[in-house]
């Protein structure tokens, strides 16, 4: 989970895509649409992380989180992606 506001703040909302490396980094947007175009073509609709049951896929130095769908039940996936730059 994540609570932005920061220590002690309100968990206003969970995002569905965060930076591994800083959750409190915003994802580029250049980014962010290249992960929901990758996962809406698979029929894949990103989830607060959250959320349970959550299906959780790595990608490049991305986490996306997602509500499960029979191909992608509940779990963690690693994900091959060239992320525009």
């Amino acid at each position: 989970g994540y609570s932005p506001g920061g220590i002690g703040g309100p968990i206003v909302a969970s995002p569905s895509i965060f930076d591994n490396f800083n959750q409190y980094n915003s994802v580029p947007p250049a980014h962010e649409a290249h992960i929901r175009s990758m996962l809406s073509k698979r029929n894949i609709s990103l989830a607060p992380c959250n959320q349970t049951p959550l299906t959780i896929f790595t990608i490049g130095r991305y986490t996306a989180c997602a509500y499960p769908t029979a191909n992608y039940p509940a779990g963690r996936y690693q994900v091959e992606a060239n992320l525009p730059f």
